[in-house]
Parts: C-alpha cells; sequence; structure tokens
C-alpha cells in the first residue's frame, strides 16, 4: 500500500491503523500507567517549583531580619555616649566671633570672587 492509497485524514475523527484493533484490551492498562508516570512527573515539578518559591521566600525574610538585626546593631553603636572624654572647664560661646575686633568684614551683600581668586585664569585676564 503507498501513501497516496490511504484514506486522508477526516475532521473530527482519529485515524485508527488497520494493524490495530480498536478495543485491544492489554492497551488499557499501558495507558493508565503511562497517564499516571505523566502525573507523577507533574506533580513532583509543581512540588520542586513550589519548594523553590517556599525555600526563595525564607530567604528572602532571613536577609530582611539580617538587615534589621545590623541596623538595630549600628543604632545602638551610634548612640552611645562619649565616656572617655571627660569635660573640663567651662564650655560657652566664642564671643568675638569669625572676625576679631580690628578685621575687615567683607560686603555679604556683594560678593564678588573674581576679586579674591588666585587662579591662572585670574592671572591671565589681567595680563591682557
Amino acid at each position: 500500500m503507498s501513501i497516496d492509497d490511504r484514506p486522508g485524514p477526516v475532521f473530527g475523527r482519529r485515524q485508527i491503523p488497520s494493524a490495530v484493533a480498536p478495543a485491544d484490551p492489554a492497551a488499557k492498562p499501558e495507558r493508565i500507567a503511562s497517564r499516571n508516570a505523566r502525573l507523577l512527573g507533574l506533580m513532583s515539578l509543581f512540588l520542586a517549583v513550589l519548594g523553590a518559591g517556599v525555600w526563595t521566600c525564607l530567604g528572602i525574610l532571613n536577609l530582611n531580619t539580617d538587615s534589621t538585626r545590623t541596623e538595630q546593631k549600628v543604632i545602638e553603636i551610634v548612640n552611645q555616649p562619649i565616656t572617655h572624654l571627660p569635660r573640663s572647664g567651662l564650655v560657652g560661646v566664642f564671643s568675638p566671633g569669625w572676625f576679631h575686633p580690628g578685621a575687615i568684614k567683607p560686603d555679604f551683600d556683594r560678593v564678588d570672587i573674581h576679586a579674591t581668586r588666585n587662579s591662572p585664569i585670574r592671572a591671565m585676564s589681567h595680563q591682557t
């Protein structure tokens, strides 16, 4: 029988080769076993994916716990009082402030940085 002699596929009907009988009793247990094997494979795949998700969530929770614990340790270290440097003498405000009594105070309303800048650009601009 050649390829051209076989009947073509019909929509909605399954082609059964003539060598295999449609009601073969030996084929049924094989189908059940293959279906069970597929279900077992799908269940193991599902459990592997579920386990990976749980493992990842536990890892994230562990990282969050470690980060919170580290933050608390840093806060404790930073907020410790300084006990090894005793204060001596009076603590007050520096009375003359930034400028001593004979100092020239700059005009803060009209600041010109070009007048006090010491750079090669200033030297070049004065040469021309």
